[in-house]
């Protein structure tokens, strides 16, 4: 999954060891219907972007946009 995100020019996406289970599900599921696994990585890779901007101490844009508008 993120040597996809990569190869589209995303950085990779972190799901935190809390959310493995979730992630484990959600992509077991996804066999069937995969909306709830792409909103669940939109989500992540939308984290993931953040923790870097604030580990390089980037002003995040404050926009009100959230992952799941990115899907429409």
């Amino acid at each position: 999954m993120n040597l996809a995100l990569v190869q589209d020019g995303y950085l990779p996406a972190i799901v935190p060891p809390i959310l493995r289970r979730d992630y484990v599900s959600l992509l077991e599921r996804a066999h069937g219907d995969d909306m709830d696994f792409v909103e669940f990585i939109a989500e992540r890779e939308f984290e993931s972007q953040r923790e870097i901007l604030r580990l390089f101490r980037i002003p995040f844009p404050s926009q009100g946009m959230n992952p799941s508008q990115t899907l429409q």
